[in-house]
């Protein structure tokens, strides 16, 4: 097996573990600290790309999250159901509307981060400062690659639409 392959590999093992081990610690946090116990992970993770980038539209936080925006949309309803996420007029694109947490979810934030910032420090804090070091520039690194793809594959979207319009005219 090439080093390629293998480091593939093993980044494979690392999303499954780490999703495992976050899953449950989100999952022990939120239940202890919130009235929320249904939400998830992935939630978790919406949740707060909303509270970082306010006033975000569906279709921004759906290309974000590289997903369907029914999907998104779907997911939005029930944190607005939940009382997380409000939706107002978009003063840019009248046809949009701009996303935003609610004290409620700032209740969940504030009460269930400082668990999990220590959950992960603890974890992160097992490696030695070089191990760190490595992870640290590693993610970096993937992140980027993950962002340039993510940036790319807008493009095309947005290129298909407006094709998609131009022959609808």
């Amino acid at each position: 097996m090439n080093e390629t392959a293998s480091l593939a590999s093993i980044l494979a093992d690392a999303v499954m573990t780490i999703n495992r081990r976050m899953h449950r610690v989100v999952h022990d946090e939120l239940i202890r600290h919130s009235h929320h116990p249904d939400l998830r992970v992935f939630d978790f993770i919406v949740l707060r790309t909303i509270a970082h980038h306010s006033g975000i539209t569906i279709r921004k936080l759906s290309e974000r999250l590289g997903m369907a925006h029914s999907t998104v949309s779907s997911m939005l309803q029930r944190y607005e159901r939940l009382g997380l996420v409000e939706k107002n007029p978009n003063d840019q694109d009248k046809r949009a509307v701009s996303l935003s947490v609610t004290a409620a979810w700032q209740t969940v934030r504030a009460t269930s981060v400082p668990s999990l910032e220590a959950a992960y420090a603890e974890l992160i804090g097992r490696l030695t400062p070089s191990e760190q070091n490595v992870l640290s520039e590693g993610l970096t690194a993937l992140v980027r690659v993950l962002q340039e793809d993510s940036a790319s594959m807008a493009l095309q979207a947005d290129a298909i639409d407006k094709k998609k319009a131009g022959e609808s005219q």
